[in-house]
């Protein structure tokens, strides 16, 4: 009767692939959803390589299923465990950058591009460095950008924003065409007071996204009169970082000792990071 091997050496694990049979094989890639992100990905990224469609499918589900997994973490800055996110997302990046050439296929390189930038957290930094590596073609992102969520977009941009001036100038056109792609107002709202989070000026480059969008107006009609105070305080950050100046008639309105804490702790902020100091 044939051995079942679902455990592997990390260490040796190449060596043990190579020597699996095709039924062992499958088993290790099955049983690999259920071990830590950072152990997990090696047999799965096996299995997506492998020749084998069984094999390669199950793989592709697991890979889905593990970004699913690390996004939870990655879902509340707040909570203890988006540390352990974050390393999870460096490590499961790591090893998918390190699986990548110029030579893997297209339709591969595609799908790999998606997922990187929908897994947050160092995804999008390892999805850069593979554009300006040439591992991904620059043409190809602007046909294919669209399979990408709008938040997945905007996180990719910002990476390019934080480029060296050589690398933005080399890739300023692919850049425009995602920032124009984008057509949902929330995405950008949540963009610009993850700036804010970050203590990061609005690089004038954000212009390309439409105005609509990112028009202060909008935002004190919208997300200022929510009756949601996270919505509000998204409102009042991405408000900040858009205007040059915050009325301050509409910054008194939310320091009413009715209001909630966390707005009024917004409010403070916003206030400490003006250039005004007022």
């Amino acid at each position: 009767m044939e051995s079942s091997v679902t455990y592997f050496d990390i260490d040796s694990f190449e060596v043990q692939w190579k020597n699996s049979t095709k039924k062992q094989m499958a088993q290790i890639v099955k049983k690999a959803r259920y071990l830590a992100p950072s152990i997990g990905i090696t047999p799965i990224l096996a299995g997506f390589f492998s020749n084998h469609a069984r094999i390669k499918n199950d793989a592709i589900d697991n890979l889905e299923f593990l970004v699913k997994k690390i996004k939870i973490l990655l879902s509340d800055k707040k909570d203890p465990r988006y540390k352990k996110g974050m390393k999870d997302s460096a490590l499961v990046s790591a090893r998918i950058y390190n699986r990548l050439s110029p030579e893997t296929p297209f339709e591969e390189i595609n799908f790999f591009l998606c997922l990187l930038l929908e897994l947050g957290g160092k995804g999008p930094g390892f999805t850069f460095k593979a554009l300006y590596k040439g591992i991904i073609n620059s043409n190809s992102i602007g046909k294919n950008i669209s399979s990408v969520s709008e938040t997945g977009r905007l996180a990719f941009v910002d990476q390019y924003l934080q480029a060296r001036p050589s690398v933005r100038l080399k890739y300023g056109s692919v850049f425009k065409i995602i920032l124009e792609s984008i057509g949902s107002r929330a995405p950008v709202i949540e963009f610009y007071a993850s700036l804010f989070d970050r203590h990061q000026n609005a690089d004038p480059f954000l212009h390309n996204i439409k105005t609509p969008l990112r028009n202060p107006r909008a935002i004190m009609e919208t997300e200022l009169l929510s009756n949601n105070p996270a919505k509000k305080i998204l409102g009042l950050k991405a408000l900040s970082m858009l205007s040059n100046r915050i009325p301050s008639k509409i910054l008194l309105t939310y320091l009413n000792p009715e209001e909630k804490a966390d707005v009024r702790i917004t409010i403070y902020n916003i206030v400490e990071n003006s250039s005004m100091g007022i």
